[in-house]
């Protein structure tokens, strides 16, 4: 399995990450909480509402 893809398996089972996901999912990405779950988790995502998904 890809690194990848195995830190993402052990992520999305993690209950405190699932818990913070939730939260953040809500927020805007130019905010402190989103910079401080990225920072938490180091993870990246494409911009969400970017016609081209970066």
């Amino acid at each position: 399995m890809p690194e990848m893809k195995l830190a993402w398996e052990y992520l999305r089972r993690m209950p405190e990450y699932r818990h913070d996901y939730a939260l953040w999912s809500r927020l805007a990405p130019d905010t402190p909480a989103f910079r401080a779950f990225v920072r938490k988790w180091g993870v990246r995502f494409p911009c969400r509402s970017c016609p081209d998904g970066g």
